[in-house]
């Protein structure tokens, strides 16, 4: 939904799958259960990202970006 798909980096951060895809998201749902090293791994870099790309400092310029591109 939304952006997801632009802050999730597949088999880094997370698993994307289409909505329809229900053995996919209970594949990864499984294999995540299993295995506290990888829940680890991808909680690290999905704080990286988050880290990285929601700094008040990036929020302002998106932010700013999309008001001058309204205003064309």
């Amino acid at each position: 939904v939304g952006g997801i798909g632009r802050n999730v980096e597949e088999g880094r951060s997370g698993y994307l799958y289409d909505p329809d895809n229900i053995d996919g998201f209970v594949s990864a749902i499984e294999k995540l259960g299993s295995d506290s090293d990888l829940r680890q791994q991808l909680g690290d870099r999905g704080r990286e990202i988050v880290s990285e790309s929601f700094t008040q400092d990036v929020l302002v310029l998106e932010f700013e970006n999309a008001i001058h591109g309204c205003r064309s």
